[in-house]
């Protein structure tokens, strides 16, 4: 098992230290979003509930599109298929990982707006063409957020996961007080 004691120039002596820095708020711990999205899927420390979560969550978007397809046959509209699929395909490869994921924000804000606009004024047609975007954009950062929070609470309560994912550089360290941040200085991939 890898200890805090092990890893090289690390600020902390124990496990015990890190954690009160991290109760204390004298720290605050970072972790990668696409790591903490895999771990939570398929990770030896997920806890069982999260991975069916996320694997349920992953289907979201597959639901979404059969219905962005099956919706506009059923209200009699199929030529809105041919507006709300090219979109719907560009929008599902901008997830929250995303570099451009600042101006994917911005565009989910307006799109909610333009969703709300569209059910208050009886606009079901306006409503239904940004609904998919939203669906997507709504479940891909609850399941980013679940998981950095999961991964998070587990790294600071389990030493084994905290070192492997510091010495992985898929974790980091906001000191708070100086704002200084700490990042592992292994080489990338090196364990």
């Amino acid at each position: 098992m890898i200890k805090i004691s092990d890893l090289s120039n690390f600020p902390y002596k124990s496990f015990e230290q890190l954690q009160e820095a991290v109760r204390t708020q004298e720290i605050t711990i970072g972790i990668d979003q696409t790591v903490a999205r895999e771990w939570m899927a398929k990770g030896k420390h997920s806890p069982k509930p999260w991975r069916f979560i996320s694997l349920l969550l992953h289907f979201v978007p597959h639901i979404v599109f059969l219905a962005t397809i099956i919706t506009p046959i059923l209200i009699g509209k199929p030529i809105l298929i041919l507006v709300v699929i090219p979109l719907f395909l560009t929008f599902s490869f901008l997830v929250p990982s995303s570099p451009l994921r600042g101006l994917v924000n911005i565009a989910c804000y307006i799109l909610l707006a333009i969703f709300i606009t569209g059910l208050l004024l009886g606009n079901i047609i306006l409503a239904f063409i940004v609904a998919p975007f939203l669906t997507v954009w709504i479940m891909s950062k609850l399941l980013y957020n679940l998981s950095l929070s999961q991964m998070r609470n587990r790294a600071v309560n389990n030493e084994e996961l905290f070192c492997l994912l510091y010495k992985k550089r898929a974790i980091n360290i906001l000191f708070n007080d100086t704002g200084d941040v700490l990042i592992a200085d292994y080489p990338k991939g090196e364990t």
